[in-house]
């Protein structure tokens, strides 16, 4: 397995994740609740206008979440974005498990 960087922290580990297990209490948990509302909904795909449709914000508002989002994760895209959602979910519903 690639070593990885910690996105969070910015420790070198071996994982699968985006953020080391040390560092992983919940997904997201250094987002704040809305923040976490975001970028739900960015990894289901909505693009800004529906985000702020579905959450009665402005378009702008949302825009600029997204961005501080991505700025707080150290992640380039929505894409990323959406994967790190996607692999911080399997990974509490494993240790769950």
């Amino acid at each position: 397995m690639i070593p990885k960087s910690c996105s969070k922290c910015g420790r070198v580990f071996h994982g699968g994740g985006w953020v080391c297990p040390s560092c992983l209490e919940s997904p997201g948990a250094f987002l704040t609740f809305r923040e976490r509302q975001i970028a739900s909904r960015v990894a289901q795909g909505q693009i800004n206008k529906q985000i702020a449709g579905e959450l009665h914000l402005s378009t702008p508002y949302v825009s600029k979440r997204v961005h501080g989002i991505l700025g707080k994760l150290k992640l380039s895209s929505r894409l990323d974005l959406a994967l790190w959602w996607v692999q911080q979910r399997d990974l509490v519903d494993k240790e769950a498990a």
